[in-house]
């Protein structure tokens, strides 16, 4: 696996400016879901390599496969939380994409 694919997602779940600049690109080019799902692995490559990172949309697709496995390995204190009965979880709406397939990215 890319390092650098490994490094970008890292960054997105620890920088909101980058996710919500991201988001923005990602929202202007798709309004259509069948697009989004054929064309967006290229979209998030570009976006990535103008901020400094260097992977290939399969570098990318298999740090984020990584990434969620090991997110279900441990469940964090939120899911815990919201496991027990402490919130109902995140929502999505169209102020923000859900992005199939990056679920680490929102």
């Amino acid at each position: 696996m890319s390092q650098q694919a490994k490094a970008f997602i890292n960054e997105l779940n620890n920088n909101e400016q980058l996710k919500n600049d991201l988001q923005s690109v990602l929202k202007s080019k798709f309004s259509d879901v069948e697009k989004y799902k054929e064309q967006a692995d290229g979209v998030i490559v570009d976006f990535a390599s103008d901020h400094g990172y260097d992977f290939t949309p399969e570098e990318l697709q298999t740090a984020n496969k990584e990434w969620k496995n090991a997110q279900t390995a441990e469940l964090s204190d939120k899911a815990l939380e919201q496991v027990s009965g402490g919130s109902p979880g995140d929502t999505y709406s169209d102020s923000n994409m859900y992005l199939p397939g990056f679920d680490c990215i929102f």
